[in-house]
Formats: structure tokens, sequence, C-alpha cells
């Protein structure tokens, strides 16, 4: 019905949408199946007896999170934090992720099928070429005031001179660009926190005499105190950067002066995946700035060991 009230680009988007969010059933179906082995496996967990055995990970003291103001702790104190990464984090998540994969190429390939049912039933076969590449808009009609002759229809039609073209092309690429570098810049401020606060949470934590403190720093790690802000931090940062990034891609869209809708729209989707796409997938590179945060760990762990055992 909706593309009877609202037209074609709007039934197909909705079509998608109803066949995406079928298809997420078997998607949700595995990952709950995969979460109750997580639960069910949860008193076999064999990482996580040695980590909260009094024997093992009660006599292994483990070295200052800091530098300064940390002391020693013992490794039993990360029982907690331990047993619930096993919920997510466990056997089970291995066949999901080859699960995922299989599911999004069967859903691409149904989709296919889906869509090209729905071009035969809604008569949309010829739409694109007739609705879309063979208008060109107003908006390119009224800016552009240069006029040249087409060779095949012999009428008179506006076109943008190569020069200025070009100018609108360049300013364009430079947009978009210092949007995707202000996109690494917040990702990099994100990072200098997390390796700045880490520090401070332990030494709050951990040194604190008020035994309120005391109470909260048994119960949230600093590493989780750490990540739970940066984190909040990092979504701020996105639905801010998000709600300026479709004006902006609007605006430059608009400044190029596409000749056709499809054209516009082509260029319009361009520029958003771009910018959506660093903008949510960017935060992956804190994994390689973390690794470089462990081997600091693990070498600094190495000469406290070869110090406490001189």
């Amino acid at each position: 019905m909706s593309v009877k009230y609202y037209g074609e680009k709007i039934g197909i988007y909705f079509a998608w949408l109803g066949f995406y969010t079928e298809m997420l059933f078997f998607a949700a179906v595995m990952g709950v199946i995969c979460f109750t082995y997580g639960v069910l496996s949860y008193d076999d967990n064999l990482t996580s007896k040695e980590i909260c055995d009094p024997s093992i990970g009660g006599s292994t003291v483990m070295c200052p999170l800091c530098d300064k103001k940390c002391s020693y702790w013992k490794l039993n104190s990360t029982c907690l934090s331990s047993w619930q990464s096993h919920l997510f984090d466990n056997e089970g998540t291995v066949f999901f992720a080859m699960f995922m994969g299989i599911w999004v190429t069967l859903f691409l390939e149904f989709w296919k099928r889906r869509q090209a049912q729905l071009e035969y039933e809604w008569d949309l076969v010829d739409f694109e070429e007739e609705q879309q590449q063979l208008q060109i808009r107003p908006e390119f009609e009224t800016k552009c005031t240069d006029q040249r002759l087409n060779r095949i229809t012999q009428e008179m039609e506006p076109y943008l001179p190569l020069p200025k073209k070009c100018g609108r092309f360049c300013l364009s690429g430079v947009t978009v660009l210092f949007w995707m570098l202000l996109i690494v810049a917040c990702i990099t401020g994100v990072i200098v926190y997390r390796l700045a606060v880490y520090a401070a949470f332990a030494s709050i934590m951990k040194d604190s005499p008020t035994k309120k403190i005391h109470l909260v720093g048994s119960l949230i790690t600093p590493q989780l105190a750490t990540s739970v802000t940066a984190s909040f931090i990092n979504f701020i940062i996105i639905m801010i950067l998000n709600f300026f990034y479709e004006r902006v891609a609007i605006w430059i869209t608009d400044m190029e002066i596409p000749k056709t809708h499809l054209e516009y729209e082509n260029k319009l989707t361009m520029k958003m995946f771009l910018f959506q796409f660093v903008n949510y997938y960017s935060s992956c590179s804190t994994w390689p700035s973390s690794r470089g945060s462990l081997w600091v760990t693990q070498a600094t762990t190495r000469t406290c060991l070869a110090n406490t055992a001189g």
C-alpha cells in the first residue's frame, strides 16, 4: 500500500526494511543459541575457575596498573568480570561469526530475487531509466546559465563549463577530506583519553582510604570504568558528527550541481557512505592502540617480575 501513497522509492525502501527485519529473525535465533551456550557452560569455564581459585588467582600478584600511585593487586580481583565476559565471548562466538558471514551472503541473494519480483509486480522494469536518467534537475537548468548545442537532439541545453566543474569538485574533495580527518582526530582524542584516564581510575580505586570508593573499585575495575566512559564519549561524538554529516553532504552535493536526479543521488549516497563508514567504523582503530598499550604493559610486567626476583 505504501507504493500507492508515497511512490516507488518509498515503497521499495519499506519493502527492503520489512525483508531485512524478517531475515534478522534467523540471526537473532542463532545469537540466542550462542548466548544460551555461554550460560549453560558458565560453570565449565576453566579460565575463570583458575582466576577465581584462591590457590591460583589468589596467590598470583600482579604488577601495578600505573607507575606512581597504583599498588600491587591479585589476579582473583577480576573474577567477576571474567565470568561475565564468558557469557558473550565463548566458543559459540566463533560459530556465530561464521553463521553471520553466510547470513549476509544469503540475505543479498534473496533480496535480489525479492527486488526483481517487486519490479515486475509494480511495473518498475524501466522506472530508473525513464524517471531518473532522462530527467534533468530543475536546479541544474536554473544555476547553469551557459548553453551549448546537443549534437543528438540538435537543441540548446544548459551545461557547466569545465573550469567551474573542476573548481567545485576540488572544493568538494577538500571538504570531504577535512570532515574525514576530523573524525580521525576525534577518535585519536578518545584513544588518548583511554590511556590517560585508565591510570587515573586505577590510582583512585586502589589507593583511596575511603571504604565506599574501595567497594566501587572492587566491582568496577579500571578497565571497565575506562571502557564505559570512553564508549559513552565516542557515542556522543558519533551522534554529533552524524547530525552535521547529512547536512554537509547535501550542501556539497548541491554545490556540485549534478545534472540528473540519478547523478545527484549517486553523489549524495557516496558522500554519506564515506562519512558514516569512517564515523562508525574508525573506532576499530582503537584496537591497534590497545595492543600497543598491552605491549608496554607486558614489558613493564617483565621488569617488575625481574626486580621482584632480584
